[in-house]
């Protein structure tokens, strides 16, 4: 993504060319797609463009983990179980300074996990 960053002054459309793959789960081969080279400034804006296309701008670890603890927030009555389960995941996936930490935070000790 730095990479896509620092060359939006340089890129050249005369000469140069931005190409994503995707990978095709069913044919087990990756295609190769020539995109449209748009300047969108900031890292986080590269991370949620067609190029990367993260909801957040997270990994897609980390956007899964939030993903299941929303929807487990939502729940009346979640198990203690699936909380803490879902609490490792974010020990894994998120940077300590994420900001979705105080949310869940407060949520998970709510229902009795130690953090």
């Amino acid at each position: 993504m730095r990479l896509l960053a620092s060359s939006e002054a340089f890129f050249d459309p005369q000469i140069d060319s931005l190409y994503n793959f995707r990978l095709d789960t069913n044919l087990n081969q990756a295609e190769l797609i020539k995109m449209d080279f748009i300047k969108y400034g900031q890292i986080n804006a590269w991370l949620t463009s067609p190029i990367f296309n993260l909801e957040h701008a997270r990994s897609r670890e980390a956007e899964n983990a939030i993903i299941q603890a929303k929807q487990l927030q939502l729940q009346d009555n979640p198990n203690k179980e699936q909380v803490n389960r879902i609490h490792q995941e974010l020990i894994n996936a998120l940077a300590e300074n994420d900001p979705f930490w105080p949310r869940w935070i407060y949520f998970a000790e709510e229902n009795g996990v130690v953090v």
